[in-house]
């Protein structure tokens, strides 16, 4: 049983990152549509943004864990920001 519930975490984390996946791709294409309108401190700090729930996507296992509600933060974040640009 206890593999089974492995199992079941595993999938969960699986399925989670593959939405913050979209959510950071989303956020890409939207600053590359706005990216020439806005002031450049706010374009480097979204960027920034950007690289870094792009390296936290990049880790696995039990250091993905540990960094999933970081990225859910910054996905969040991330939204919120380019939503003022829309």
């Amino acid at each position: 049983m206890a593999w089974l519930k492995h199992r079941r975490k595993e999938k969960k984390l699986k399925e989670r990152k593959k939405n913050l996946k979209a959510r950071i791709e989303l956020a890409e294409e939207i600053l590359e549509k706005r990216k020439d309108g806005l002031p450049a401190g706010l374009r480097r700090e979204l960027e920034e943004k950007l690289a870094a729930a792009r390296s936290a996507l990049s880790t696995e296992g039990e250091n993905f864990r540990k960094k999933l509600s970081e990225l859910r933060l910054r996905a969040e974040e991330l939204e919120r920001l380019l939503a003022g640009l829309e």
